[in-house]
């Protein structure tokens, strides 16, 4: 009988183990609003991205993607290469890319979701085999009402639109990145981590934040175990230089609205990638949008301590 109870409390404690780690695991995915991998079915490699319904890892985004003009946007079927902070997540593979013509700018998107709050957590990976010259962004614009609409709501540039803005951000009006940073180098392969307070707040002080980093500083700054607040004070204080243990850049942009005006988030908005292809050739991958910046961030939570009691 004590064996048979032994047995039967053993069976519960991993019961109890595994909801844990299944908790923990859709508390992460609960916070992501939209991810796209590319991991696309219905593309060869090097296919135009226009028409394809989007990953099968996606979520939250709805529609078609969309360019503006044929083969501006690629499939590439090997994504880029990145480790997380969750040792149980890596990219899924695939990638788009926007090469190097005389196209000027060139946009891809999708449909968004609508939103519930007004802070939202975003990071994608990105890495350039060609960056040249002033007056060649990319980033990743969110919110507005057409695809064609240059920067939208809000728009993540991880390099910036002239020889002074190494990294910018812009709302209702572009902000130049803190000094100190740099310009992003060939083949090396960056997260773009972003932050975007008071989305359809009348009246607000809207702020979009952004920090540029390699695989090294990301390794060094994001870590689990320390609180949200904690760790965002952290990319706001490191010093911005190249090596692992620094930041590559910062900017943040505050926008003191007016009564009866907010930037928008609705159903049907566009995500956009934005590249002005004559200048650069790059790579977009693992777009994330979240409540959180560890979903954002790709930090594991807690999965909880079970304690065996004789």
């Amino acid at each position: 009988m004590k064996r048979r109870m032994n047995t039967m409390m053993m069976s519960m404690f991993g019961v109890a183990i595994i909801g844990l780690a299944l908790a923990a695991s859709s508390a992460q995915a609960a916070e992501l609003i939209v991810y796209e991998g590319f991991d696309l079915t219905d593309r060869a490699n090097g296919a135009d991205l226009d028409g394809s319904a989007g990953g099968s890892s996606s979520i939250g985004l709805t529609g078609t993607w969309e360019t503006t003009a044929a083969n501006n946007m690629t499939y590439q079927s090997s994504g880029l290469s990145w480790t997380y902070e969750d040792p149980d997540v890596s990219p899924v593979g695939g990638a788009v890319n926007s090469g190097q013509t005389s196209q000027g700018y060139v946009k891809g998107g999708r449909n968004l979701p609508a939103l519930s709050g007004s802070t939202v957590w975003g990071s994608f990976l990105t890495k350039g085999s060609a960056l040249t010259g002033p007056g060649s962004p990319l980033g990743l614009p969110v919110g507005g009402t057409t695809l064609d609409s240059l920067y939208g709501e809000f728009c993540i540039e991880p390099k910036g639109y002239n020889s002074q803005s190494t990294i910018a951000v812009d709302a209702t009006a572009r902000l130049n990145a803190t000094a100190g940073s740099s310009w992003m180098s060939v083949n090396t392969t960056y997260m773009a981590l972003f932050k975007i307070d008071n989305i359809n707040v009348d009246g607000a002080d809207v702020g979009v934040s952004l920090w540029l980093m390699t695989q090294g500083q990301y390794d060094n700054l994001i870590r689990r175990g320390v609180s949200e607040d904690v760790l965002e004070a952290g990319l706001n204080s490191a010093t911005l230089g190249t090596a692992d243990s620094q930041l590559w850049g910062r900017v943040r942009g505050n926008y003191d609205l007016a009564p009866g005006n907010a930037v928008s988030w609705a159903a049907g908005h566009w995500l956009r990638m934005i590249n002005n292809t004559a200048n650069n050739a790059v790579t977009f991958d693992e777009i994330r949008l979240a409540t959180t910046l560890g979903a954002a961030a790709v930090i594991p939570k807690p999965k909880g301590t079970v304690v065996f009691i004789r």
